[in-house]
């Protein structure tokens, strides 16, 4: 999975658009996840279309993530 990181200008409820899941809320920012080969526009999108939005980034998996994750399928 990919990760969203949302500053909001204020604190704010969790944040709920239809394609991430919110893993993380600290004060202002909040970590959303959502499927690696899903596009990010939608759900960067939404976000900004419904919420106050001051800073955003996507933060791609570690690699050390990824290699454990393909060894753990077997």
């Amino acid at each position: 999975s990919r990760t969203l990181v949302v500053d909001l200008v204020d604190e704010a409820p969790p944040i709920e658009v239809p394609g991430a899941a919110v893993a993380r809320v600290e004060g202002p920012r909040q970590w959303l996840t959502f499927p690696a080969g899903a596009s990010a526009a939608p759900v960067v999108a939404a976000v900004a279309a419904s919420y106050d939005v001051a800073d955003l980034s996507i933060q791609e998996p570690d690699i050390e993530e990824v290699i454990r994750q393909i060894y753990s399928r077997g």
